[in-house]
């Protein structure tokens, strides 16, 4: 990820469950569902790229070394998560990938695409809680976009929507915070991806994203189930 990551942290603020690292395991496996095709915390059961019990949690990497060239920084996801309720992701940017045809990495950051990335971490990390017990317990989310610097606004992951090439971020990182209650992740989604994005979206030269795109692309993908 030469060029760029977001990092998103989850904590269940309240009483869960106790899991062994196996049945964490499990518990991330069967819980994670897949609307955008490559959903954070998948689990892939083949080495080198299966979790492995580390530290007294989970983890997986599938930017592991194994003798192939990478240009996917998209799908060379780190994710962790702790039998305490703590979970972790980073991922690079699909823009920087060479699927995003005449984008040289590292120039661009698509308008629609956090929102959906943002929204399925929120989503699989919710059902994750309520898997551990924690429907009566908060997530608090902590994000962190790295590497914004000098990227203008593009519009590829909805060819529908569409954006001028004038604005441009010169700052290089970004982060957020918000705290939502499990039960209401799902209910509560595009008003909390909106609190967590906006500010970002100010960065590209003071834009404000019409009011309906968060509502529009997060119900589009959860139209979607892989």
């Amino acid at each position: 990820m030469p060029h760029g990551h977001c990092d998103l942290s989850f904590a269940i603020d309240g009483d869960i469950e106790q899991h062994s690292l196996r049945q964490l395991q499990e518990t991330v496996r069967s819980s994670v569902r897949n609307y955008s095709g490559w959903p954070p915390f998948v689990t892939i059961m083949r080495q080198p790229f299966s979790p492995k019990p580390i530290d007294g949690a989970i983890q997986s990497w599938f930017g592991v070394d194994d003798g192939e060239v990478r240009e996917a920084p998209d799908h060379s996801d780190f994710w962790r998560v702790s039998p305490k309720g703590l979970m972790f992701i980073r991922r690079g940017y699909s823009e920087d990938a060479r699927h995003f045809e005449d984008i040289v990495p590292g120039t661009a950051f698509d308008i629609t695409t956090p929102a959906r990335r943002l929204g399925e971490a929120l989503l699989n990390a919710g059902r994750i809680a309520q898997a551990l017990g924690g429907d009566g317990t908060d997530l608090i989310c902590s994000a962190q976009w790295v590497g914004l610097d000098g990227r203008k606004l593009v519009s590829r992951g909805n060819p529908r929507r569409m954006i001028s090439d004038r604005y441009r971020c010169s700052q290089s990182i970004y982060s957020a915070e918000t705290r939502v209650a499990v039960s209401s992740v799902s209910t509560a989604l595009p008003e909390v991806v909106r609190s967590m994005l906006d500010p970002r979206y100010e960065l590209f030269d003071f834009l404000q994203p019409p009011s309906e795109l968060y509502e529009q692309e997060l119900s589009e993908l959860r139209r979607h189930e892989f």
